[in-house]
């Protein structure tokens, strides 16, 4: 059974960077390729915010694909909870922590990913609670 679902997210996998590329080839911008993943998850019958969606995106992102457009199209599945933001950053986190000396520009862009997605929702609460 472990088989199949290997497979499954294999096929997923494929099926999303393939769509994701026939967008960016047409010129789409980032929120309409988050879109095109993210039919291609519900095509499978499964829900958003997707789990296997942010492996795929990450996956692709850490390293192999690292480009400017990845990242943006991950922002905005994030942006438009496609993704469930702090799953797509714990997912990112080790990947880029290891690997921050060898890939800066990852590494800045991960960070304003986290002020952006984890940081700016703590300091909203560190300060409603400090109001306290």
């Amino acid at each position: 059974m472990e088989v199949a679902e290997v497979g499954d997210g294999t096929d997923l996998d494929r099926r999303v960077m393939a769509a994701v590329k026939a967008a960016e080839d047409r010129g789409d911008p980032p929120l309409l390729r988050a879109v095109e993943a993210a039919r291609c998850v519900q095509e499978r019958g499964l829900g958003l915010p997707n789990v296997e969606l942010a492996h795929v995106l990450v996956s692709n992102l850490c390293f192999a694909n690292n480009t400017p457009e990845l990242w943006k199209l991950l922002d905005q599945a994030m942006a438009s909870r496609l993704v469930s933001p702090i799953h797509a950053l714990a997912l990112l986190t080790p990947r880029v922590i290891l690997h921050r000396q060898a890939q800066p520009e990852a590494y800045r862009l991960y960070l304003e990913l986290m002020n952006r997605y984890a940081l700016s929702s703590l300091s909203v609460e560190a300060g409603f609670c400090r109001d306290k």
